[in-house]
């Protein structure tokens, strides 16, 4: 675990218990969470200092956190992406076909498939190909 310590995470979640709890289980997995309330919060960030990995709640497929997924995707088209949503996924492929590499994760979800998630995400981001 010690070779993903450095990887920051940055996390769009507007409820705040649930942003908390997450931000708990990222830093008990060994990565550096950043929160975040707002989607041009996270935007700018990315674009001054850009994570190795973003989680973000998604609703419909007309919500404006799509729109935020299109622009991290052109600052960072290899920026590992994991869209968190009480809808499966089928119903977002349609507005984001042009944003591959999208990963879903469908609440509510175990801790421990998001933990596996972050650590398979480290373990590429450190090892690339």
């Amino acid at each position: 675990m010690g070779a993903i310590r450095h990887l920051r995470i940055y996390l769009l979640e507007e409820n705040k218990d649930l942003r908390e709890a997450l931000v708990e289980v990222i830093a008990m997995t060994g990565f550096l969470p950043t929160p975040f309330e707002l989607e041009e919060e996270l935007l700018l960030a990315t674009k001054h200092s850009p994570p190795r990995c973003v989680l973000l709640d998604v609703y419909s497929p007309h919500d404006k956190r799509i729109e935020l997924i299109r622009d991290l995707r052109w600052l960072a088209p290899q920026l590992p992406i994991l869209a968190l949503t009480v809808h499966g996924p089928e119903r977002f492929e349609e507005a984001l076909k042009d944003c591959p590499k999208i990963q879903y994760l469908q609440k509510p979800f175990p801790i421990e498939k998001l933990t596996s998630i972050l650590r398979e995400a480290g373990r590429y981001l450190d090892h690339p190909g």
